[in-house]
């Protein structure tokens, strides 16, 4: 008896779960790309719109109409949209919008849309795009993050820690500096400061754009690690003690020139190339 009873529960919790799943599949009516790409790897907004589109799974025997909201974790980021206009959007016809209104072809094809950052998400990918239909069910989602670059005086303790252990694992300190990725930039920017990249008067005009990129190359390696992390901004024009304390960027006490970290930072015990001892930070003019 009791063996009967326990194979009709678990035939019964059996079935349960696979029409708890089929009801899943089901509620996901709409699908939803950023980048016009099925990769979650680029699922990523800033300030700028990006193309992203929508489309029916399912053919339907006409267009449905959803609308596109973003839906936030606690503190999470936010999102905007605009409609396609057939170009991307210009600063006379940029409006983005809470919520837009989006007409799915009923044969599956995509409908295009523009995406971007209206708040910055405190963690990774802490809001959805979702597709909501006119009852209010949500029929289709999908999860991104507003990664964009941060006071650095303003970072939350976990951010901070995120973008440390991002440089730490690019330096590889345990493999030494033969091995290190921060190298290359180490020396790429020496032999451009070299150049005159930051004097007259040929590094001027080039000094902007130039860093632009090396920036940018260096933030898309520590993406590569962790895809949360963006390289933070410096107001140099006010004081920063967070970032140059001993558990962020270091310190430089008064009468030396090295760099002093918390035994606990991601960062203590760095070396520079050549045997050159730990990171040194003077003053330059």
């Amino acid at each position: 008896m009791w063996l009967r009873l326990r194979r009709i529960l678990s035939s019964s919790l059996l079935f349960g779960l696979l029409l708890t799943a089929a009801s899943a599949a089901s509620a996901q009516q709409v699908a939803i790309e950023i980048h016009e790409t099925p990769s979650d790897q680029d699922d990523y907004l800033c300030w700028s719109p990006v193309k992203a589109r929508a489309r029916l799974i399912k053919p339907a025997d006409q267009p449905v109409l959803v609308t596109l909201k973003s839906l936030s974790d606690p503190n999470g980021g936010a999102a905007q949209f605009q409609t396609d206009p057939g170009t991307r959007p210009t600063d006379q016809t940029y409006q983005p919008q809470p919520t837009i209104d989006l007409m799915l072809p009923g044969d599956g094809s995509w409908k295009l849309f523009w995406v971007m950052g209206s708040r910055a998400s405190a963690g990774a990918k802490d809001l959805r795009i979702a597709a909501v239909d006119g009852s209010g069910t949500e029929t289709g989602s999908l999860r991104v993050m507003v990664r964009v670059r941060k006071d650095a005086e303003k970072l939350a303790l976990q951010e901070i820690s995120q973008f440390l252990d991002a440089v730490a694992q690019l330096h590889d300190k345990p493999n030494g500096m033969a091995n290190s990725k921060i190298v290359k930039y180490v020396q790429s920017h020496d032999e451009a400061f070299a150049l005159g990249i930051h004097d007259a008067p040929f590094g001027l005009p080039l000094f902007v754009a130039w860093h632009r990129a090396f920036l940018l190359s260096f933030e898309r390696e520590l993406q590569a690690i962790d895809p949360r992390v963006t390289i933070p901004y410096w107001r140099f024009d006010r004081p920063a003690p967070k970032l140059f304390g001993i558990d962020f960027l270091g310190s430089v006490f008064p009468g030396s020139t090295l760099v002093q970290f918390a035994v606990t930072n991601p960062l203590f015990g760095w070396q520079m190339p050549g045997g050159g001892g730990g990171m040194v930070r003077e003053r330059n003019g």
